[in-house]
């Protein structure tokens, strides 16, 4: 890659300017460079990959000529339209993401594990520099998306940060190589690192219960399914719910700290100790360590330009960063400071899950972190799948636009050599974690700052000539310096981060820190006593798959169906076969989930305050009253239009608005719940209590999915009776 030269230093092969002409003249033209894919406005060269020329495609028509440098944003704005219609006979259209789920989609980018790592951050820097670096490095986080999204809407046809990487790096083919090799194996790294955040989840959970290999591998496959969706604007709802989970989870972390009053370990190490400014034992090493936690955390710009490209109003898209910036800097500042706080430099862990004392808080304050743990890697495989996708067909291409059995193919092939090359480097490297963070350095130089700066020089070279920095008076020269000081920052990571994580590696095999390859060692928190024993929650588990991920893959198992007639093909072709097929599954699937929860209970103890005979005979009018809703419900509907049917083409010919729909809109979701909780409640069981809980986010997150969906097919239909009445 370029070194600080791609900053200010480049030379033109027919021109010597002086600084800054030159580096304007040379990197930052004042034409932009179309990326791979594209033509640029003024030249008709054939750009890499672009297939669709060859095809006699046409490039310009669809959007894919690059803005000319004195294009307004109402031009790129018109592309962009432009893009939208031509997809509008697609059946699987990408810019459909409103600002909203985007801001869903950057909220579980950056809402996430991480958070729980602060503390240990300021632990090592003190609580005032911490907070302070948090401010700071949000402000410039926020100026580089910024600037990100500027770069965007001035060339519409983008649609990674590869095409921006060869757009920034005089339009060169090896400019998109390289960032694409940077690219996906940022994104193959932390989908690995999520890998091994599972299973310390698992290993958690259940004391150590199988190998950790095993638990890995478990991730991989549950994350793998979650990936399949193809647009972010499906996986929007995912993302709502992960980042919804995580903010419940750190704010328990949080609160629960406080309540324990002392920190797990504790009175071994001495006192809590406090710091305001760096401690004593704060080496460079260390220092540089927190420092570049806290970047890390922030530095999500990788997947902005993949965002953009999906949202049906990309001029939009500050709304959803600013949103998710102010919910950042409170969220990291609050409960990284809280914790900190509470637990104190000497007996902080990271992720601080770990420093809480009592195990029941640990696990569930955990346990809700478990769909992100797995929706992060989702997000970072769906966005290098895309990627990958792109580069086999082509915008016009059936198998990219539609689902054809061949694309939905590429798709999955792309997804599973992703996971399986994921899963094997987390487990084959024996330093992974500092790997990783070797990997950020090198890379989030480029995608967290120097790529931003170098854009911001060529946007406004665009704009106002390459004298622009003159020309602009005092605003100018302010822009100019403070991009280059933005390079300088990236040269920092890039430098000062890469040694300190090379020396934390050194560290490493000097303590003999490392394991081997493929260890079934067990890297969950240590664990102190329990009260509420671990097996609850390894079945909880079981059941948030069965209730959030299966019936969620259920669903788009389903909705594959509407658009594929898959299942209805293996029935031979009868859609009333499949329909009666898919229903077998799932009531075997909900008579294994309520053996799950039946094992779960028997194995956990009671409370006194649940036993009193109020309270246990409660549980009776709420049992017979969700069976009541439930069996109601399933007589209304009819095996069809309970087991998914419309998704068949099996329509009912009317709504249904008899009992039990006139009291509940998804009478059988929350009749399941009632019973739920009545179990429980009749068993004493607070465990009961906390899977009952879990089950109805679970039935939420399931109804957001479907419902939608749903009510398309019907206002489907009702469409086209009307356009039957009128043709009579």
């Amino acid at each position: 890659m370029a070194s600080i030269s791609s900053c200010f230093l480049l030379y033109s092969s027919q021109d010597v300017y002086p600084l800054p002409e030159m580096a304007l003249k040379g990197i930052f033209g004042t034409k932009a460079s179309s990326p791979a894919g594209t033509t640029s406005g003024s030249s008709n060269e054939k750009a890499p990959f672009d297939k669709e020329q060859d095809k006699g495609f046409d490039v310009e028509a669809a959007g894919g000529i690059t803005a000319p440098a004195n294009d307004t944003d109402s031009d790129a704005s018109i592309t962009i339209g432009r893009q939208i219609e031509l997809e509008a006979n697609n059946a699987i259209k990408y810019r459909t993401c409103s600002w909203q789920k985007t801001a869903a989609l950057l909220f579980s980018e950056y809402i996430c594990l991480a958070i729980m790592s602060f503390p240990w951050s300021y632990s090592v820097l003190g609580l005032v520099p911490g907070l302070i670096l948090t401010f700071v490095i949000a402000g410039l986080v926020l100026y580089t998306s910024l600037t990100t999204w500027e770069f965007c809407m001035r060339h519409p046809q983008i649609r990674d940060v590869c095409d921006i990487g060869q757009m920034l790096f005089w339009n060169q083919k090896w400019a998109f190589y390289v960032t694409a090799i940077m690219f996906v194996l940022n994104n193959v790294f932390i989908m690995g690192l999520h890998c091994l955040v599972g299973a310390k989840w698992w290993n958690t959970i259940t004391g150590h219960g199988a190998c950790t290999i095993v638990f890995a591998a478990v991730t991989a496959i549950v994350s793998f399914a979650a990936s399949l969706p193809r647009t972010f604007n499906t996986l929007a709802t995912l993302a709502s719910a992960s980042a919804g989970f995580t903010f419940v989870s750190v704010i328990l972390a949080a609160a629960f700290s406080g309540a324990d009053g002392k920190p797990s370990g504790y009175p071994n190490k001495g006192p809590l100790e406090v710091y305001a400014i760096p401690p004593s034992s704060t080496t460079f090493v260390l220092g540089m360590s927190a420092f570049m936690n806290i970047s890390y955390t922030f530095i999500g710009q990788i997947t902005l330009p993949s965002f953009i490209a999906e949202m049906k109003e990309p001029k939009d898209f500050p709304k959803a960063l600013w949103a998710v910036t102010i919910c950042e800097v409170v969220i990291f500042s609050l409960v990284g400071g809280v914790v900190y706080g509470y637990t104190g430099s000497n007996y902080m862990t990271s992720p601080a899950f770990g420093s809480i004392s009592n195990e029941v808080y640990k696990k569930v304050s955990f346990t809700f972190m478990v769909p992100t743990i797995i929706f992060l890697g989702v997000l970072y495989a769906s966005v290098t799948a895309r990627f990958v996708l792109f580069r086999f067909y082509g915008p016009t291409s059936r198998h990219r636009t539609g689902h054809t059995v061949v694309g939905w193919a590429t798709w999955i092939a792309i997804l599973a050599v992703l996971w399986v090359f994921a899963f094997i480097i987390a487990e084959v490297i024996p330093f992974f974690s500092d790997l990783l963070s070797l990997m950020s350095s090198l890379f989030d130089s480029f995608f967290g700052f120097i790529f931003w700066g170098a854009a911001y020089f060529q946007l406004r070279s665009e704009k106002y000539g390459p004298s622009y920095w003159r020309t602009r008076g005092l605003k100018g020269y302010a822009g100019f310096f403070f991009n280059i000081l933005l390079c300088l920052i990236g040269m920092l990571f890039l430098t000062a981060g890469t040694y300190a994580t090379v020396q934390s590696i050194i560290d490493g095999y000097k303590a003999d820190g490392f394991g081997g390859p493929f260890t079934c060692a067990d890297n969950g928190f240590p664990v102190y006593g329990h009260c509420v024993q671990p097996y609850v929650l390894e079945v909880s588990s079981n059941i948030q798959l069965f209730r959030q991920i299966a019936d969620i893959e259920v669903s788009i198992a389903a909705q594959s169906e509407y658009h594929s007639k898959v299942i209805t093909k293996l029935f031979g072709g009868n859609a009333r076969l499949g329909c009666y097929g898919l229903a077998v599954t799932i009531f075997s699937l909900g008579i294994f989930r309520d053996y799950l929860y039946n094992e779960a209970l028997a194995q956990q103890p009671t409370h006194p305050a649940l036993l009193s005979p109020v309270i246990k005979y409660s549980a009776i009018p709420l049992f017979l009253t969700g069976n009541t809703l439930v069996l109601t419900s399933m007589w209304a509907l009819g095996v069809t239009g309970t087991y998914l049917g419309d998704y068949f083409g099996i329509l009912m010919d009317e709504p249904v608005t008899t009992f039990p729909f006139n009291v509940s809109n998804s009478p059988m979701y929350h009749g399941s719940t009632m019973s739920f909780l009545a179990t429980a409640i009749w068993f004493g069981k607070p465990a009961g209590i906390l899977l009952t809980a879990l089950v109805a986010t679970a039935y939420s997150v399931a109804c957001k999915w479907e419902d939608p969906f749903t009510s398309m097919i019907y206002q489907k239909r009702e469409e086209e009776r009307a356009k039957g009445k009128k043709s009579l």
